[in-house]
C-alpha cells in the first residue's frame, strides 16, 4: 500500500494535492509511484514530488512520469520568505 508523506485538503476535506518528499529515490520508491499511476490515476494527477533537483535520476524520472518537481532549496526559501519558522 502506498502512503504519501502529506495530503493537502480543502475545506470540504477533499484531497487536492499529494506530496511526496524524497531524500533518496531508490528503485522501490519509483515502483511505488508507478503503481500509484497504474492503479489510482486520479490520485496520481494530484502528486507533487519535493526532492533534490540536482539528482539526475530524480529529474529524469519526474519528466518521464510528467510529475511536478520542486527542489528542497526552493521550498526552504519559500518557508523563510513566508516567515515560517522551521527547526
Amino acid at each position: 500500500m502506498y502512503t504519501p508523506d502529506f495530503f493537502l485538503k480543502d475545506s470540504s476535506a477533499e484531497v487536492y494535492q499529494i506530496i511526496e518528499v524524497k531524500g533518496y529515490f531508490d528503485p522501490a520508491s519509483r515502483a511505488k509511484i508507478r503503481r500509484l499511476r497504474k492503479y489510482y490515476p486520479e490520485d496520481f494527477k494530484k502528486l507533487t514530488i519535493i526532492a533534490n533537483k540536482k539528482d539526475k535520476k530524480v529529474t529524469d524520472f519526474c519528466k518521464e512520469m510528467k510529475l511536478e518537481l520542486y527542489a528542497y532549496e526552493q521550498v526552504l526559501a519559500d518557508l523563510d520568505e513566508a516567515g515560517i519558522k522551521r527547526e
